[in-house]
């Protein structure tokens, strides 16, 4: 089997809604309630400048319930929703540190998972930066950790959306042609 290369969109605990037309955004509240038959959502961030919402979910699974009974599905008069997986990639991000933890404690933690291009820890928001350099050492790690505690404290980690993804490049014009086969025509092409 062949490497994973961050190019390949791979089922992730994060999914991207977008609305069509993608002006109509739903409230937090309501994606909750829609998504609430097929799994809670773990954290919900709207980027209304972008028309994305992303949602993230305690595993790939609850994720994969969520697209398969929500994606398409017409949720106000014409209005449908339309969701995408959220891109895997080498970089994780992990949040709820305790501000005693060093960049050499973040280091025992995930460097049994693989080698580190680099860790970057930002001890006064609690968070930690993590690349890895291959991006099946990225998923491992990411899956492993969501039962991390340090100090008594959950530990947060996810994908780093930011490396990941640029929001700035989810702008109306670049989703048109996603848009359009999301919409029905082509519905095998995926917009990430």
């Amino acid at each position: 089997m062949e490497p994973l290369t961050e190019t390949e969109l791979l089922p992730s605990r994060t999914l991207l809604a977008i609305t069509l037309p993608p002006s109509t955004l739903p409230t937090d509240e309501n994606l909750r309630d829609l998504a609430a038959p097929y799994a809670h959502i773990v954290s919900l961030h709207t980027f209304p400048s972008t028309g994305l919402v992303s949602m993230t979910f305690a595993c790939a699974e609850d994720a994969m319930s969520v697209r398969a009974g929500l994606d398409g599905r017409e949720i106000n008069d014409g209005v449908r929703l339309v969701l995408q997986y959220g891109k895997t990639c080498r970089h994780l991000w992990l949040d709820g540190l305790p501000s005693h933890v060093t960049e050499q404690d973040v280091r025992r933690i995930v460097d049994p998972f693989g080698a580190l291009e680099r860790v970057r820890l930002l001890p006064q928001s609690g968070s930690a930066y993590i690349s890895f350099q291959s991006l099946q050492s990225a998923i491992d790690a990411e899956a492993a950790l969501q039962s991390l505690h340090v100090g008594g404290a959950p530990v947060r980690a996810s994908f780093d959306m930011d490396k990941a993804i640029k929001w700035e490049d989810w702008t109306p014009v670049n989703l048109d042609s996603s848009i359009t086969a999301l919409a029905g025509r082509n519905p095998d092409v995926q917009c990430l």
